[in-house]
């Protein structure tokens, strides 16, 4: 926005009040931006068959990143295989 605010889409809410958490659109500061995660969607409108599919390959990194714990770029970078 012009006064330096971004809004975004988050499958993310504010920590402090859990009963917030999930998908919806936020606005912030472009100061307070630390890190960004793009995703390229390619197929929306098949967003509601992951209830049809069963979990395989699991990424035990990324699934603890639902809020069972907190990571920093070092270890982000380990588990890409990022140098």
């Amino acid at each position: 926005t012009p006064d330096g605010k971004v809004t975004y889409w988050s499958s993310n809410g504010p920590g402090e009040h859990p009963e917030l958490l999930g998908y919806s659109i936020g606005t912030c500061d472009k100061t307070d931006i630390q890190r960004v995660v793009f995703t390229r969607i390619t197929h929306p409108e098949r967003f509601n068959e992951v209830k049809n599919i069963a979990p395989k390959n699991v990424n035990q990194y990324l699934y603890d990143l639902n809020g069972k714990k907190h990571s920093n770029t070092a270890e982000l970078k380990r588990q890409c295989g990022i140098k």
